[in-house]
C-alpha cells in the first residue's frame, strides 16, 4: 500500500509543471508573458539533443514577441508559476528539486529573428544545491520568493538585441536519462549602452549531455554537491562603470592597496554581495564580478591622472594582471 501511495504522489508531483510567465526590468514588472516566446503548453523538454532545449518548444523564432529595452548592467527577475495567474500555491512544485541558470546570447540581427543555434551561449548565472545539510536547492529559494530569481546583466556585453534563456531543472525523476525536466523561458532584450566583451560561448542544444552528472543523478542520495551542466558561470565580467564622460575609461587591473604605486589611486573594499569594489580619485565607485575584475576611470587631478596613465596605459580590456 506505501508503495502504491509513494508512486502516485510521485506522479503528481511530476505533472505539477510550470512556466516563465514574467520578467522584471530594473523592479518593474514588464507584465504577464511580455517579452517572452511563450511555449503551448507547461510542460518541459527532456530530450537533452532536441531543438527544443534551445527556447522551448516553438522557441525558435519570437516574430510575434516584443524585444524589451533595458540598460546595460540592468537587474532582470524572472518569475515562474503553475498556471497562468499569480496564485497562492507555489510558483513551482515543492517536488521540484534542482538548480536555476541563465544564459545570454546575441543575436546576429534581432532577437525577433534569431534562433540561438550553436555555439552562442554565455552563462551568467547558475545555483544548484545551496545548502547541503538542508538539502536546500535553487529552486526552494525561486519559491520562496514567489516565483522569482534575478540576475545582473554584464555591463561589459555590447550593445544589441539579445535572447535571455532561463532554465529550471527538475531532479526529482532524474536518476536515469530521460528523467530530468528542463523548464525553459526565452525573453527578447535589446541592451542600450555595454561594452565590447566577447564572452565564452556554448552550444544549446550541443553541450547538454544525458550523461552529465547534473542531469542524471539521484537527489535523494544526500547529495554534498552538485555540478550543473553547461560548465562554469563568466567570471570575467564587469557589472557596470560610472566613468564621467570626459574620463577615458582606464586599463582593467587586480588593485593591490599593499602596492605602493596605487595606493594614493585605488581602495579596494568589500561591498555588496561580498563583490570587491574599487574607487578611484574622490568618490567614484565600480563593481566587479568575482575574482576581483575593476573598470577603473583616472582620476580628475591632471597630474594624478597622467600618473595614472604612465602607470597602467589607455583604455583595454582583459583579465586582471
Amino acid at each position: 500500500m506505501k508503495a502504491i501511495l509513494a508512486v502516485l504522489a510521485a506522479a503528481a508531483v511530476a505533472n505539477a509543471h510550470f512556466t516563465m510567465q514574467y520578467i522584471w526590468n530594473n523592479g518593474v514588472d514588464e507584465g504577464h508573458n511580455t517579452y517572452i516566446r511563450v511555449p503551448p503548453n507547461n510542460n518541459p523538454v527532456t530530450d537533452v539533443s532536441s531543438t527544443d532545449l534551445t527556447c522551448n518548444v516553438n522557441g525558435l523564432s519570437g516574430s510575434s514577441v516584443g524585444t524589451a529595452t533595458i540598460p546595460a548592467g540592468a537587474t532582470i527577475t524572472f518569475e515562474w508559476h503553475q498556471h497562468d495567474q499569480r496564485t497562492g500555491e507555489d510558483p513551482i512544485s515543492g517536488g521540484h528539486k534542482g538548480p536555476v541558470q541563465v544564459y545570454i546570447a546575441k543575436a546576429p540581427s534581432t532577437a525577433a529573428s534569431f534562433n540561438g543555434q550553436g555555439a552562442v551561449w554565455t552563462k551568467i548565472y547558475s545555483s544548484g544545491l545551496v545548502n547541503p545539510s538542508s538539502q536546500q536547492w535553487a529552486t526552494d529559494v525561486v519559491n520562496s520568493n514567489s516565483g522569482k530569481h534575478s540576475v545582473k546583466i554584464p555591463a561589459s556585453l555590447p550593445a544589441g538585441e539579445y535572447l535571455l534563456r532561463a532554465e529550471i531543472i527538475a531532479l526529482h525523476v532524474a536518476s536515469s536519462y530521460p528523467g530530468a525536466q528542463f523548464y525553459i523561458g526565452c525573453a527578447q532584450v535589446k541592451i542600450s549602452g555595454g561594452g565590447s566583451a566577447n564572452p565564452p560561448k556554448i552550444s544549446i542544444p550541443g553541450t547538454y549531455k544525458g550523461s552529465d552528472p547534473g542531469i542524471t543523478v539521484n537527489i535523494y542520495n544526500n547529495l554534498q554537491s552538485y555540478t550543473a551542466p553547461g560548465g562554469a558561470v563568466w567570471s570575467a565580467q564587469i557589472y557596470y562603470s560610472d566613468c564621467p564622460e570626459n574620463f577615458t575609461v582606464g586599463t582593467l587591473h587586480k588593485p593591490k592597496a599593499e602596492d605602493e604605486r596605487t595606493r594614493h589611486l585605488v581602495q579596494l573594499v568589500t561591498g555588496l554581495d561580498n563583490e570587491p569594489q574599487a574607487m578611484v580619485g574622490s568618490g567614484t565607485w565600480f563593481r566587479a564580478a568575482r575574482p576581483a575584475y575593476a573598470q577603473v576611470c583616472p582620476p580628475s587631478s591632471i597630474r594624478r591622472r597622467s600618473r595614472f596613465i604612465s602607470l597602467y596605459g589607455t583604455c583595454r580590456e582583459g583579465p586582471n594582471t
